[in-house]
C-alpha cells in the first residue's frame, strides 16, 4: 500500500512541475543570427537567412537526435511543396558537443535534403533553444519575427500543424488558374 502511495505522490509531483515548466523561445530571430553568413555543411556557400523569401521554417536539429530523423523528412516534403510560394527551408546544426560533421554531412547526403543545412556556433543555438529541446522548428518572416514554433516533434501532430502554419504564413492555399 505504501509503495503505490509513493508512486501516486511521484507522479503527481512529476506532473505538477512539468506543468510549471516554462520553455523559453525567441518572438523574433536576433538580428545577428538572421545577417550573419552562416556556412553550409558542405562548405559551398555561405548563407544569410534574411533574404528575399517571405517565409522561412528554421528546423534546428542533430543527427544524434532521434526526433530530428522523423523532421528531416517532413521539412523536405514542405520545402518541395512551397518553395515556389515564396517559403524557403533552412535546417540549422550546431556543430559543438555532440555533433561530428561528417556523420552531419553523410546524414543530409542519405537523406538527399534539397534545402540548406547551416552550421551554427553554440552561442546561436543557446539563443534559439536555451532549453535545449532538439529539434525545434520556428516558422518565421524573413526579418525573424517568430509566426509560429514547434518544440519536439510528434510524427502524428506536428506535420499537420506545420503545414497549416506554413499555409497561413503563406496566405492559404493558392487560387486554381483558370483554363483559358
Amino acid at each position: 500500500m505504501n509503495s503505490k502511495l509513493i508512486a501516486t505522490a511521484v507522479l503527481l509531483l512529476a506532473a505538477s512541475t512539468a506543468a510549471q515548466t516554462k520553455f523559453r523561445t525567441p518572438e523574433r530571430i536576433p538580428d545577428k543570427i538572421m545577417s550573419t553568413a552562416l556556412q553550409t555543411i558542405d562548405g559551398s556557400a555561405a548563407i544569410k537567412l534574411s533574404n528575399e523569401k517571405r517565409i522561412i521554417v528554421l528546423g534546428m536539429w542533430a543527427a544524434w537526435c532521434g526526433p530530428c530523423r522523423y523532421q528531416l523528412p517532413e521539412l523536405e516534403k514542405i520545402n518541395t511543396k512551397y518553395r515556389d510560394r515564396g517559403l524557403q527551408v533552412v535546417g540549422l546544426v550546431s556543430l559543438e558537443e555532440h555533433a561530428n560533421a561528417e556523420e552531419v554531412r553523410l546524414y543530409v547526403s542519405q537523406l538527399k535534403l534539397t534545402f540548406y543545412s547551416l552550421w551554427i556556433t553554440r552561442h546561436m543555438s543557446e539563443r534559439l533553444d536555451p532549453n535545449h529541446l532538439l529539434p525545434i522548428t520556428f516558422v518565421i518572416t524573413n526579418d525573424g519575427t517568430v509566426i509560429r514554433t514547434f518544440l519536439g516533434w510528434n510524427n502524428k501532430k506536428t506535420p499537420r500543424l506545420l503545414r497549416k502554419a506554413v499555409k497561413e504564413a503563406l496566405g492559404g492555399e493558392p487560387k486554381p488558374r483558370s483554363q483559358s
